[in-house]
């Protein structure tokens, strides 16, 4: 059972049944971590847990992972690839961070977002993300979003995986 009193801080674990993203972890897309994933399709290995993935907390829960859209062949029949949108929402307060995230996104990159119900999808294993937009934002009200958006894209033969949290809880997170 899920009680809301007052204010933001008070949803405690309602916020499990929210929309939105935690926070975003992001590393630079080496191409030689393997991945090893169960029957489910979910992952629960991998053969580089100490490269650092890098935190990008998210306000309010504002970010999106768009996961596996599928992009299909000539034929129309099967997907050929699956594109994985992720969107950071960076507050006007965050251009340390947002500099940071540009920074970083000079190359490939691996996500893994947090979504508010506790699960962890992975973004750009087979071939890496990239920026594909960037957004600055100004509101002229006090309910409009001012800062950065920053969308990344990634192209895979399969959609996004789902990582076990045995496996996320090994990973480097700084």
């Amino acid at each position: 059972m899920c009680t809301i009193t007052t204010g933001y801080d008070s949803l405690g674990i309602c916020r499990n049944y929210q929309t939105g993203v935690q926070k975003f972890d992001i590393r630079k897309w080496s191409g030689e971590t393997v991945w090893s994933a169960n029957s489910d399709d979910q992952l629960t290995g991998c053969t580089n847990t100490t490269a650092a993935f890098y935190e990008v907390t998210q306000k309010f829960e504002q970010g999106e992972f768009i996961p596996g859209e599928g992009v299909h062949d000539a034929t129309g029949v099967a997907p050929a690839a699956y594109t994985n949108r992720v969107i950071f929402h960076l507050m006007k307060w965050q251009n340390s961070l947002r500099n940071f995230t540009y920074t970083i996104a000079q190359v490939e990159v691996e996500i893994i977002a947090t979504l508010n119900d506790g699960t962890h999808w992975l973004s750009g294993s087979e071939n890496g993300a990239n920026v594909t937009a960037s957004a600055p934002t100004v509101g002229k009200t006090i309910n409009e979003f001012a800062g950065s958006l920053i969308t990344f894209e990634a192209k895979e033969s399969k959609p996004a995986f789902q990582v076990a949290s045995s496996l996320y809880s090994t990973l480097t997170i700084s």
